[in-house]
């Protein structure tokens, strides 16, 4: 029989507390009715936790999807629905907003400015997904409901002004987040190490910003400057940006470890 406490207990935050327990609302509302519902946007890290654990609280006649609006978003929405009838990802309450200004007469908006202007309009972080940059503008997701009063109200970031329009997700030319495939050696799989390797600072600098709780490991913040690091690990630096550790190719003659990871 599913515990819902005991699974509460993988959250170490009672806020983290707090979202699980409307997730498994979520859940308890589609058994019920047969409807189908969507919980808010979460982080890769809780969807995972939930995946993990949805064998145990499945009765067979519920399934889950996970969608945030394009094929790589990482702030996504689960949807519960009956399994006889299937979810489409056009059937998410997911709209996506682009935020336009004239880069001439600005410096170029970064991610913590955009979120910090649409936070300010009072709304709540669950109702965002991801938020993807370009050189001249950027593009929100958000709740549908929460989607016209953006763009009614959001007429300024920063110092910048801004205009704003729905976006067709569809057509969004540059969602697919670029990449590039990156090998190298470094002194160990310390957390430290990989990073100053991966983003040319020094080690000292790292472990500043590691202490600062600045760097994440699968969406969860790290301060541990010797945290190992292991294949498939997506490493963020804020500021810096994100690498995934694909492999760990061995040791070279030099008795340094090669390593693979796209850098984002």
């Amino acid at each position: 029989m599913f515990d819902r406490q005991q699974l509460i207990k993988n959250f170490k935050e009672a806020k983290d507390k707090i979202a699980f327990a409307k997730i498994f609302d979520k859940f308890d509302f589609c058994v019920k009715t047969h409807e189908i519902t969507f919980t808010d946007f979460m982080d890769p890290n809780k969807i995972d936790i939930f995946r993990e654990n949805f064998a145990f609280i499945q009765n067979g006649d519920v399934e889950m999807s996970v969608y945030g609006g394009f094929s790589e978003s990482e702030r996504s929405m689960i949807a519960f629905y009956p399994s006889y009838a299937g979810v489409e990802f056009s059937d998410f309450p997911i709209e996506a907003i682009k935020i336009s200004y004239n880069s001439n007469f600005s410096h170029q908006l970064d991610h913590r400015e955009v979120l910090g202007a649409i936070i300010s309009l009072g709304l709540d972080r669950g109702k965002l997904g991801d938020i993807l940059l370009n050189h001249d503008n950027a593009i929100a997701f958000c709740h549908r409901d929460i989607g016209g009063y953006i763009t009614t109200n959001l007429d300024k970031i920063s110092r910048t002004k801004v205009s704003t329009e729905m976006a067709d997700r569809e057509s969004i030319y540059f969602l697919e987040k670029p990449k590039v495939e990156v090998r190298g050696t470094v002194s160990s799989l310390r957390l430290d190490a990989v990073l100053s390797h991966a983003f040319n600072l020094s080690r000292g600098k790292t472990q500043q910003l590691i202490s600062a709780e600045k760097a994440f490991i699968n969406w969860l913040t790290v301060s541990d400057t010797a945290k190992i690091l292991k294949e498939g690990d997506i490493i963020t630096l804020r500021g810096y940006g994100r690498i995934e550790l694909t492999e760990i190719l061995g040791k070279t003659k030099k008795d340094r470890i090669g390593i693979l990871f796209y850098k984002f």
